[in-house]
Protein backbone atom coordinates (compact mmCIF):
# COMPACT_ATOMS: atom_id res chain seq x y z
CA UNK A 1 0.00 0.00 0.00
CA UNK A 2 2.75 2.61 0.85
CA UNK A 3 4.50 1.64 -1.92
CA UNK A 4 1.46 2.11 -4.67
CA UNK A 5 0.68 5.34 -2.99
CA UNK A 6 4.59 6.77 -3.18
CA UNK A 7 4.77 5.56 -6.73
CA UNK A 8 1.65 7.22 -7.36
CA UNK A 9 2.90 10.60 -6.15
CA UNK A 10 6.11 10.37 -8.27
CA UNK A 11 4.27 8.94 -11.56
CA UNK A 12 5.64 10.84 -14.86
CA UNK A 13 3.69 12.65 -16.94
CA UNK A 14 4.37 11.38 -20.28
CA UNK A 15 4.46 14.82 -21.68
CA UNK A 16 6.69 16.53 -19.36
CA UNK A 17 8.88 13.45 -19.80
CA UNK A 18 9.42 13.66 -23.36
CA UNK A 19 9.98 17.64 -23.06
CA UNK A 20 12.81 16.96 -20.33
CA UNK A 21 13.97 14.07 -22.65
CA UNK A 22 14.30 16.47 -25.74
CA UNK A 23 15.98 19.62 -23.52
CA UNK A 24 18.04 17.17 -22.30
CA UNK A 25 19.32 15.91 -25.90
CA UNK A 26 19.39 19.39 -27.08
CA UNK A 27 21.38 20.50 -24.34
CA UNK A 28 24.02 17.55 -25.12
CA UNK A 29 24.02 18.03 -28.77
CA UNK A 30 25.05 21.64 -28.53
CA UNK A 31 28.16 21.12 -25.73
CA UNK A 32 29.23 17.98 -27.17
CA UNK A 33 29.02 17.82 -30.60
CA UNK A 34 27.44 20.79 -32.65
CA UNK A 35 30.88 22.42 -33.00
CA UNK A 36 31.87 19.39 -34.72
CA UNK A 37 28.89 18.71 -37.07
CA UNK A 38 29.08 22.39 -38.23
CA UNK A 39 33.18 22.37 -38.43
CA UNK A 40 33.50 18.53 -40.40
CA UNK A 41 36.77 19.12 -41.99
CA UNK A 42 37.92 22.54 -41.41
CA UNK A 43 40.68 23.74 -39.07
CA UNK A 44 39.87 26.15 -36.13
CA UNK A 45 41.23 29.00 -38.22
CA UNK A 46 39.18 28.20 -41.68
CA UNK A 47 35.85 27.96 -38.84
CA UNK A 48 36.68 31.51 -37.24
CA UNK A 49 38.11 32.98 -40.60
CA UNK A 50 36.21 36.02 -42.15
CA UNK A 51 35.87 34.67 -46.11
CA UNK A 52 34.79 35.68 -49.35
CA UNK A 53 30.67 36.12 -49.48
CA UNK A 54 30.53 36.80 -45.58
CA UNK A 55 30.03 40.17 -46.46
CA UNK A 56 26.39 39.00 -48.24
CA UNK A 57 24.53 37.96 -45.09
CA UNK A 58 26.21 39.92 -42.10
CA UNK A 59 24.34 39.02 -39.35
CA UNK A 60 23.72 35.39 -39.18
CA UNK A 61 21.72 33.16 -36.88
CA UNK A 62 23.66 30.16 -37.80
CA UNK A 63 26.94 29.32 -39.34
CA UNK A 64 28.66 25.99 -41.08
CA UNK A 65 32.37 25.75 -42.61
CA UNK A 66 33.20 22.40 -43.88
CA UNK A 67 36.58 21.62 -45.88
CA UNK A 68 38.44 18.78 -47.36
CA UNK A 69 41.96 18.92 -49.14
CA UNK A 70 42.17 17.91 -52.72
CA UNK A 71 45.25 16.56 -54.65
CA UNK A 72 44.29 18.61 -57.53
CA UNK A 73 45.46 22.16 -58.59
CA UNK A 74 42.41 24.48 -58.20
CA UNK A 75 41.85 24.26 -62.08
CA UNK A 76 40.52 20.75 -61.39
CA UNK A 77 38.40 21.65 -58.83
CA UNK A 78 36.38 24.96 -60.20
CA UNK A 79 34.76 22.87 -63.26
CA UNK A 80 32.49 20.99 -60.34
CA UNK A 81 31.56 23.97 -58.53
CA UNK A 82 30.81 26.07 -61.38
CA UNK A 83 28.40 23.52 -63.40
CA UNK A 84 26.55 22.62 -59.75
CA UNK A 85 22.59 22.90 -60.05
CA UNK A 86 19.68 20.97 -60.56
CA UNK A 87 19.12 18.89 -64.52
CA UNK A 88 20.57 20.33 -66.86
CA UNK A 89 23.41 21.35 -64.73
CA UNK A 90 25.50 18.82 -62.66
CA UNK A 91 24.22 18.24 -59.80
CA UNK A 92 25.37 18.93 -56.17
CA UNK A 93 27.29 15.55 -56.01
CA UNK A 94 25.81 14.02 -52.77
CA UNK A 95 22.94 11.58 -52.48
CA UNK A 96 20.70 11.79 -55.14
CA UNK A 97 18.14 9.77 -54.59
CA UNK A 98 17.72 11.69 -51.34
CA UNK A 99 17.72 15.29 -53.20
CA UNK A 100 15.03 14.16 -55.25
CA UNK A 101 12.79 12.59 -52.77
CA UNK A 102 12.66 16.09 -51.70
CA UNK A 103 12.17 17.01 -55.54
CA UNK A 104 15.25 18.83 -56.41
CA UNK A 105 15.81 16.80 -59.75
CA UNK A 106 19.58 16.58 -59.15
CA UNK A 107 21.97 14.34 -60.97
CA UNK A 108 25.57 14.26 -60.22
CA UNK A 109 27.51 14.38 -63.78
CA UNK A 110 31.05 12.24 -63.69
CA UNK A 111 31.88 14.52 -66.80
CA UNK A 112 32.44 18.59 -67.03
CA UNK A 113 29.81 20.35 -68.87
CA UNK A 114 31.16 22.65 -71.18
CA UNK A 115 27.96 24.88 -71.07
CA UNK A 116 28.27 25.21 -67.56
CA UNK A 117 31.32 26.49 -67.10
CA UNK A 118 31.30 30.22 -67.11
CA UNK A 119 29.18 31.50 -64.16
CA UNK A 120 27.84 35.06 -64.39
CA UNK A 121 27.07 37.35 -61.65
CA UNK A 122 22.77 37.10 -61.75
CA UNK A 123 22.58 33.80 -62.93
CA UNK A 124 19.78 32.12 -60.74
CA UNK A 125 19.32 28.89 -60.29
CA UNK A 126 16.33 26.76 -58.57
CA UNK A 127 17.25 24.93 -55.17
CA UNK A 128 13.27 23.51 -54.05
CA UNK A 129 11.32 26.50 -52.84
CA UNK A 130 14.79 28.40 -52.88
CA UNK A 131 15.64 30.55 -55.92
CA UNK A 132 19.79 31.18 -55.77
CA UNK A 133 21.31 33.84 -57.15
CA UNK A 134 25.20 34.12 -57.78
CA UNK A 135 26.33 37.22 -56.19
CA UNK A 136 30.08 36.52 -56.50
CA UNK A 137 32.60 35.14 -58.88
CA UNK A 138 35.85 34.85 -58.68
CA UNK A 139 36.85 32.14 -61.65
CA UNK A 140 38.63 29.08 -59.30
CA UNK A 141 38.85 31.09 -56.12
CA UNK A 142 35.12 32.29 -55.23
CA UNK A 143 31.33 31.24 -55.91
CA UNK A 144 29.02 32.54 -53.72
CA UNK A 145 25.19 31.85 -54.26
CA UNK A 146 22.59 33.71 -52.35
CA UNK A 147 18.74 32.92 -51.87
CA UNK A 148 15.76 35.02 -53.22
CA UNK A 149 14.45 36.11 -49.21
CA UNK A 150 18.53 36.67 -48.53
CA UNK A 151 18.12 34.49 -45.41
CA UNK A 152 20.71 31.69 -46.73
CA UNK A 153 24.70 32.40 -48.06
CA UNK A 154 26.01 29.20 -49.55
CA UNK A 155 29.87 30.25 -50.42
CA UNK A 156 32.26 28.28 -52.35
CA UNK A 157 36.35 29.04 -51.52
CA UNK A 158 39.34 27.33 -53.20
CA UNK A 159 42.60 27.78 -51.90
CA UNK A 160 45.84 26.64 -53.96
CA UNK A 161 49.28 25.44 -52.21
CA UNK A 162 51.92 23.59 -54.41
CA UNK A 163 48.90 21.86 -56.73
CA UNK A 164 46.63 20.99 -53.35
CA UNK A 165 43.10 22.88 -52.87
CA UNK A 166 41.55 23.50 -49.70
CA UNK A 167 37.82 23.49 -50.67
CA UNK A 168 35.87 25.42 -48.07
CA UNK A 169 32.11 25.18 -47.84
CA UNK A 170 30.71 28.10 -45.59
CA UNK A 171 26.54 28.29 -45.22
CA UNK A 172 25.01 31.40 -43.44
CA UNK A 173 21.57 31.43 -42.37
CA UNK A 174 18.96 33.95 -40.96
CA UNK A 175 16.48 32.37 -39.02
CA UNK A 176 13.66 35.09 -38.10
CA UNK A 177 11.39 32.57 -37.09
CA UNK A 178 11.79 30.63 -33.47
CA UNK A 179 10.53 27.56 -35.01
CA UNK A 180 13.40 28.17 -37.95
CA UNK A 181 16.03 27.83 -35.04
CA UNK A 182 14.14 24.99 -33.19
CA UNK A 183 13.85 23.25 -36.83
CA UNK A 184 17.60 23.77 -37.79
CA UNK A 185 18.45 20.80 -34.48
CA UNK A 186 17.86 18.01 -37.16
CA UNK A 187 18.71 19.53 -39.92
CA UNK A 188 22.03 20.50 -38.80
CA UNK A 189 23.45 16.95 -38.54
CA UNK A 190 21.51 16.27 -41.70
CA UNK A 191 22.92 18.66 -43.74
CA UNK A 192 26.59 17.38 -42.47
CA UNK A 193 25.36 13.65 -43.76
CA UNK A 194 24.61 15.36 -47.36
CA UNK A 195 27.83 17.90 -47.57
CA UNK A 196 30.43 15.62 -46.54
CA UNK A 197 29.04 13.60 -49.73
CA UNK A 198 29.31 16.52 -51.26
CA UNK A 199 32.69 17.48 -50.49
CA UNK A 200 33.68 13.73 -51.26
CA UNK A 201 32.40 13.65 -54.71
CA UNK A 202 33.88 17.11 -55.79
CA UNK A 203 37.40 15.32 -54.04
CA UNK A 204 36.99 12.34 -56.23
CA UNK A 205 36.14 13.90 -59.35
CA UNK A 206 38.79 16.59 -59.02
CA UNK A 207 41.39 14.19 -58.21
CA UNK A 208 40.72 11.93 -60.98
CA UNK A 209 40.65 15.12 -63.54
CA UNK A 210 43.93 16.23 -62.57
CA UNK A 211 45.71 12.51 -63.31
CA UNK A 212 43.44 11.54 -66.64
CA UNK A 213 43.20 14.95 -68.05
CA UNK A 214 46.78 16.09 -68.61
CA UNK A 215 47.42 17.29 -72.17
CA UNK A 216 43.04 16.04 -73.09
CA UNK A 217 39.75 17.33 -72.79
CA UNK A 218 38.53 17.77 -69.48
CA UNK A 219 34.94 16.04 -70.84
CA UNK A 220 36.52 13.41 -70.87
CA UNK A 221 35.63 9.72 -69.99
CA UNK A 222 34.15 9.36 -65.99
CA UNK A 223 35.73 6.48 -63.50
CA UNK A 224 35.10 2.87 -63.89
CA UNK A 225 32.03 2.49 -62.27
CA UNK A 226 33.03 -0.22 -60.25
CA UNK A 227 35.32 2.07 -58.21
CA UNK A 228 33.11 5.05 -58.28
CA UNK A 229 33.25 6.65 -54.84
CA UNK A 230 33.34 3.88 -53.15
CA UNK A 231 35.40 5.06 -50.28
CA UNK A 232 35.54 7.20 -47.58
CA UNK A 233 38.18 9.71 -47.54
CA UNK A 234 40.40 10.79 -44.06
CA UNK A 235 42.48 14.09 -44.04
CA UNK A 236 43.49 15.76 -41.06
CA UNK A 237 47.00 17.69 -39.67
CA UNK A 238 48.88 18.29 -36.27
CA UNK A 239 51.65 20.36 -35.58
CA UNK A 240 54.17 18.69 -33.60
CA UNK A 241 56.58 20.32 -31.47
CA UNK A 242 60.04 18.23 -32.63
CA UNK A 243 62.21 18.23 -35.28
CA UNK A 244 60.54 16.79 -38.35
CA UNK A 245 63.52 14.30 -39.40
CA UNK A 246 62.86 12.74 -36.06
CA UNK A 247 58.87 12.70 -36.39
CA UNK A 248 59.34 11.20 -39.58
CA UNK A 249 61.54 8.77 -38.23
CA UNK A 250 59.43 7.49 -35.71
CA UNK A 251 56.51 7.47 -37.30
CA UNK A 252 58.11 5.41 -40.28
CA UNK A 253 58.93 2.23 -37.93
CA UNK A 254 56.20 1.33 -37.85
CA UNK A 255 56.86 -0.85 -34.74
CA UNK A 256 56.59 2.10 -32.81
CA UNK A 257 52.85 2.49 -33.29
CA UNK A 258 51.84 0.58 -30.34
CA UNK A 259 53.15 3.00 -28.31
CA UNK A 260 51.02 5.58 -29.04
CA UNK A 261 48.00 3.65 -30.59
CA UNK A 262 46.50 1.73 -28.04
CA UNK A 263 43.80 -0.33 -30.24
CA UNK A 264 47.22 -1.49 -31.92
CA UNK A 265 48.13 -4.67 -30.54
CA UNK A 266 51.27 -5.42 -32.62
CA UNK A 267 53.57 -4.41 -35.13
CA UNK A 268 56.40 -6.20 -37.09
CA UNK A 269 58.65 -5.60 -40.05
CA UNK A 270 58.59 -8.82 -42.27
CA UNK A 271 61.03 -7.37 -44.97
CA UNK A 272 64.73 -6.86 -44.96
CA UNK A 273 66.86 -3.73 -44.99
CA UNK A 274 66.06 -0.60 -43.95
CA UNK A 275 62.41 1.90 -44.45
CA UNK A 276 62.33 2.14 -47.94
CA UNK A 277 59.52 1.90 -50.75
CA UNK A 278 58.37 -2.02 -50.53
CA UNK A 279 58.92 -1.88 -46.60
CA UNK A 280 56.30 -4.66 -45.18
CA UNK A 281 55.00 -4.69 -41.82
CA UNK A 282 52.59 -7.31 -40.33
CA UNK A 283 50.04 -6.21 -37.55
CA UNK A 284 46.93 -6.84 -35.52
CA UNK A 285 44.59 -4.41 -34.70
CA UNK A 286 42.05 -4.25 -32.00
CA UNK A 287 38.52 -3.70 -33.51
CA UNK A 288 34.46 -4.36 -32.61
CA UNK A 289 35.85 -6.98 -29.85
CA UNK A 290 38.29 -9.00 -31.58
CA UNK A 291 41.71 -8.78 -33.25
CA UNK A 292 42.36 -7.82 -37.04
CA UNK A 293 45.48 -8.99 -38.79
CA UNK A 294 46.57 -5.93 -41.42
CA UNK A 295 49.45 -6.01 -43.38
CA UNK A 296 50.99 -2.47 -44.39
CA UNK A 297 53.45 -1.92 -47.30
CA UNK A 298 54.92 1.30 -47.78
CA UNK A 299 54.14 2.59 -51.55
CA UNK A 300 56.29 5.98 -51.52
CA UNK A 301 59.76 6.95 -49.09
CA UNK A 302 60.64 10.23 -49.17
CA UNK A 303 62.50 11.21 -45.90
CA UNK A 304 61.64 13.26 -44.69
CA UNK A 305 58.66 14.94 -46.26
CA UNK A 306 56.53 11.89 -47.55
CA UNK A 307 55.47 8.31 -46.25
CA UNK A 308 52.27 6.12 -48.77
CA UNK A 309 51.49 3.16 -47.92
CA UNK A 310 49.12 0.73 -47.86
CA UNK A 311 47.21 -1.29 -45.52
CA UNK A 312 44.85 -4.76 -46.42
CA UNK A 313 43.05 -6.50 -44.25
CA UNK A 314 39.51 -8.88 -44.03
CA UNK A 315 37.16 -5.64 -43.93
CA UNK A 316 39.06 -2.69 -45.98
CA UNK A 317 41.92 -1.73 -47.80
CA UNK A 318 43.62 1.79 -46.43
CA UNK A 319 45.44 3.75 -49.18
CA UNK A 320 47.39 7.14 -49.07
CA UNK A 321 50.06 9.44 -47.25
CA UNK A 322 51.27 11.09 -44.88
CA UNK A 323 53.22 14.18 -45.13
CA UNK A 324 55.72 16.35 -43.02
CA UNK A 325 56.35 20.10 -43.18
CA UNK A 326 59.14 21.44 -41.01
CA UNK A 327 57.55 25.08 -39.65
CA UNK A 328 58.86 27.26 -37.01
CA UNK A 329 57.03 25.42 -34.20
CA UNK A 330 58.57 21.95 -35.44
CA UNK A 331 56.38 19.91 -37.98
CA UNK A 332 53.22 20.32 -39.45
CA UNK A 333 52.31 16.35 -40.38
CA UNK A 334 49.29 15.80 -42.34
CA UNK A 335 46.90 13.10 -43.19
CA UNK A 336 45.08 12.03 -46.43
CA UNK A 337 43.73 8.62 -46.52
CA UNK A 338 41.36 6.68 -48.98
CA UNK A 339 39.41 3.66 -46.79
CA UNK A 340 37.44 1.65 -49.28
CA UNK A 341 35.57 -1.57 -47.13
CA UNK A 342 34.81 -4.65 -48.26
CA UNK A 343 32.61 -6.90 -48.45
CA UNK A 344 29.22 -6.56 -46.34
CA UNK A 345 31.46 -3.44 -44.52
CA UNK A 346 30.72 -1.03 -48.19
CA UNK A 347 27.44 -0.49 -46.59
CA UNK A 348 28.94 1.69 -43.48
CA UNK A 349 31.14 3.89 -46.56
CA UNK A 350 29.27 7.21 -45.16
CA UNK A 351 30.47 6.60 -41.96
CA UNK A 352 33.51 5.07 -42.39
CA UNK A 353 34.69 9.04 -42.72
CA UNK A 354 33.34 10.28 -39.79
CA UNK A 355 34.64 7.43 -37.43
CA UNK A 356 38.04 7.26 -39.39
CA UNK A 357 38.38 11.13 -38.57
CA UNK A 358 37.84 10.83 -35.41
CA UNK A 359 40.05 8.12 -34.96
CA UNK A 360 43.00 9.63 -36.75
CA UNK A 361 42.75 12.25 -34.42
CA UNK A 362 43.32 10.30 -31.50
CA UNK A 363 46.28 8.44 -32.69
CA UNK A 364 48.14 11.79 -34.02
CA UNK A 365 47.23 13.32 -30.83
CA UNK A 366 48.46 10.84 -29.03
CA UNK A 367 51.84 10.32 -31.27
CA UNK A 368 52.30 14.70 -30.21
CA UNK A 369 51.79 13.70 -26.64
CA UNK A 370 54.23 11.06 -26.79
CA UNK A 371 57.10 12.48 -28.98
CA UNK A 372 56.94 15.77 -26.86
CA UNK A 373 56.89 14.33 -23.66
CA UNK A 374 59.34 14.91 -21.20
CA UNK A 375 60.65 11.54 -21.68
CA UNK A 376 61.54 11.86 -25.99
CA UNK A 377 59.12 9.09 -26.96
CA UNK A 378 61.52 8.79 -30.12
Amino acid sequence: MAYAALSERVSVNPRRACLAAGVAGGVLYGALVRRWVLTWGASAAEAAAHLPGDELLIEADGVSTRAIGIRAPRSAVWPWIAQMGPAPRGGAYTYDWIENLLGLNMHSADTVLPEFQHPRLGDTIGYGRNRMRLERVEPERVLAWRSQDGNWVWTFVLEEVDGTTRLISRNRFRLPRWMDRIGMVPMEPASLVMERKMLLGIKARAERLATTTAGSHPSGPGPEPSRRFQCATVDGEIIIRRPVEEVFDFVADERNEPRYNPRMLRAEQTSPGPVGVGTRFDTELKTMGRTMPMAVEFTGVDRPRRLASVTRSSMMVTEGELTFEPIAAGTRMRWSWEVRPRGAMRVMVPWVGVIGRRQEQDIWGALKRLLESDGDGA
